[in-house]
C-alpha cells in the first residue's frame, strides 16, 4: 500500500484524490473546451494536541516522506486542540446511494461538448446572446486512510453550468444569470432548463425603475438559498459555536423562526452535490435536522469541532478549492454543511403567482448575508412587478434586511425546489435545495 509506511509511523491521516474535469467556456465569440486530470494527496498529523497539514501531487516514496515531515513541522505552529480529538475511528458506512452516471464518468469531454452544443443551438434558436458561460462535467474520486485503520473511498460525477445571457445586445441591463447542477447527465432535462432560462431572459430587455415602498416578494431559489447557506448553514456548524457567534447557541428546542420553516442538512439527498456515503475524513454521512417547524434542533460537526463539545462527528468534514476543484487534495479540512434541504410548501409556483401582486425576484446582484449578524443587502437585477395580472420588468431596487427577520416573515413556500450549488466549488461542496419563498410587506428602496 502506497502510504502504509507513514500510516504505521504515527497518528496521521492521508486524503488522496483524483479529479477529472472537462470545462467548456462559451461567449459566442471564442468557444473553448479545457480538459484536466489532477491527482494528489494531503497528510494531516496530530502531535502534542496540534494538527499540521501538508500536500503534494508527487507520489514518490521520498516525496511522501517529505510531505509527512513538513506536516509534523507545521503542527508545532498549530493551535492546541481538545485532548479527546482523534481521527475518524469508525468502520461504519452510511446507506447513501452511489449516485453517478457511468456514461458520464467515462466520457466527460464528449458529454461536455454535447451540452455546449445544446446551449449554443438554443441561444441561436431563441435569439439570445451568451455573454459568459461555463459548463463542466466532473468526476471526483477520493480516499481516506488513517493510522486507526480507516480506509474508505468515494466517487461522484457532476454536471454544472453557469450561464449569463441577454436578449438584446443594445440593452446593457437585459442580462440574466442562471446556474444548473446535477449528479447525472439528462440531456432533455438540461435542454428544457436552458430553453426556459433563455425565454425568461427576453422579459428583461427594458426594465423600469422600482419605486420605493412596501411589497410582497416572491423570491426564486437561486436568490433565496444563498441567504440560508450563509447564515443557517454557518450558525448550525460546530465552528460557529467555537467562534462564539452562533445565533443558535443556547436555543436548542426553542422557536427561532417561522413554523413554516424546516431545514435538514442531508448528505443523503438524491442528486445533489454533497450526496456521499462518507465525508472527507471518512466519517459516515447522515441527515441532521437543524430546524423543524421553526424550532432549532441540532448542530453539525466534523471530527475537530465535535471534540470541543464532546459530541459525535456528523459527517460534515468538507474541503474546498478553486481551479474547478481539481486540486481538492490541497485544501484544508473544515466544518461545513452538505445539502441544506428546505422543506417544500403546499402550493405550486403557478398557484403562488396566481393573483400575486408584488415583485417576483428572478435574479439579484450578489445575494449574500453576513454570517455573523445575518444582515444582507442586494440589488434586484431581474424583477417582475406583478400588478393587475400584468408583468412589468423592473430593476434598480435594493432589498436589505436581516435573515433572522425574514425567516420569521415567510408566508409560503412552493412545492417545487431547485438545487443551488455553492458557486465556489459547485462540484462537490455545499448546496441548498430550496423552494420559492413568499414574503409579505417587505421594504424595497428604489433607484434614483
Amino acid at each position: 500500500m502506497m502510504f502504509e509506511e507513514i500510516l504505521k509511523s504515527g497518528n496521521c491521516e492521508v486524503y488522496s484524490s483524483n479529479v477529472r474535469v472537462a470545462d467548456a467556456n462559451l461567449d459566442n465569440d471564442v468557444n473553448a473546451l479545457r480538459s484536466t486530470n489532477e491527482s494528489g494527496y494531503s497528510i494531516r498529523v496530530l502531535e502534542n494536541l496540534k494538527i499540521g497539514n501538508a500536500s503534494s501531487n508527487d507520489f514518490s516514496v521520498q516525496s511522501i516522506r517529505n510531505t509527512l515531515e513538513t506536516a509534523k513541522k507545521l503542527s508545532g505552529f498549530g493551535k492546541e486542540i481538545p485532548k479527546n480529538f482523534s481521527f475518524c475511528d469508525t468502520g461504519k458506512k452510511s446507506d447513501a446511494k452511489q449516485n453517478f452516471d457511468n456514461l458520464l464518468s467515462t466520457q466527460l469531454d464528449e458529454c461536455c461538448s454535447k451540452l455546449a452544443e445544446i446551449t449554443l443551438q438554443k441561444a441561436s434558436d431563441q435569439n439570445v446572446k451568451i455573454t459568459n458561460c461555463s459548463i463542466k462535467t466532473i468526476q471526483v474520486d477520493f480516499r481516506v486512510q488513517n493510522s486507526l485503520g480507516i480506509d474508505k473511498q468515494e466517487k461522484g460525477t457532476f454536471v454544472v453550468a453557469a450561464i449569463d445571457s441577454k436578449a438584446n445586445t443594445n440593452k446593457p441591463l437585459a442580462e440574466l444569470s442562471s446556474t444548473f447542477s446535477s449528479r447525472i447527465l439528462d440531456e432533455k432535462e438540461y435542454e428544457k432548463w436552458v430553453s426556459e432560462r433563455f425565454e425568461l431572459t427576453k422579459l428583461f430587455v427594458e426594465p423600469k425603475k422600482i419605486e420605493s415602498g412596501k411589497y410582497p416578494l416572491l423570491i426564486e431559489p437561486g436568490v433565496f438559498s444563498p441567504l440560508i447557506a450563509d447564515t443557517v448553514g454557518y450558525w448550525a456548524s460546530g465552528k460557529s459555536r467555537v467562534d462564539k457567534i452562533s445565533f443558535f447557541e443556547g436555543k436548542k428546542n426553542q422557536q427561532v423562526f417561522s413554523e413554516k420553516l424546516s431545514i435538514t442538512d442531508d448528505a443523503l439527498f438524491e442528486n445533489a452535490p454533497s450526496t456521499s456515503s462518507i465525508d472527507m475524513e471518512g466519517n459516515p454521512t447522515r441527515q441532521t435536522e437543524i430546524i423543524k417547524n421553526g424550532t432549532f434542533n441540532s448542530f453539525f460537526y466534523d471530527q475537530l469541532y465535535a471534540s470541543y463539545f464532546d459530541e459525535q462527528a456528523t459527517g460534515n468534514a468538507k474541503k474546498q478549492s478553486g481551479m474547478g476543484g481539481e486540486k481538492i487534495y490541497s485544501s484544508s479540512t473544515f466544518c461545513g454543511s452538505n445539502n441544506l434541504v428546505v422543506e417544500r410548501g403546499s402550493h405550486s409556483i403557478e398557484e403562488l403567482k396566481q393573483d400575486f401582486e408584488g415583485i417576483i425576484i428572478e435574479g439579484a446582484g450578489l445575494p449574500m448575508a453576513d454570517s455573523e449578524t445575518g444582515e444582507f443587502g442586494f440589488e434586484i437585477r431581474n424583477g417582475l412587478l406583478s400588478k393587475n395580472k400584468e408583468l412589468t420588468p423592473v430593476r434598480y431596487g435594493i432589498f436589505a434586511g436581516n435573515v433572522k427577520a425574514i425567516l420569521n416573515q415567510i408566508s409560503a413556500f412552493s412545492k417545487e425546489r431547485d438545487t443551488v450549488p455553492d458557486e465556489r466549488t459547485a462540484e462537490f461542496n455545499s448546496s441548498c435545495v430550496c423552494p420559492w419563498a413568499k414574503l409579505e410587506n417587505q421594504t424595497i428602496v428604489g433607484g434614483k
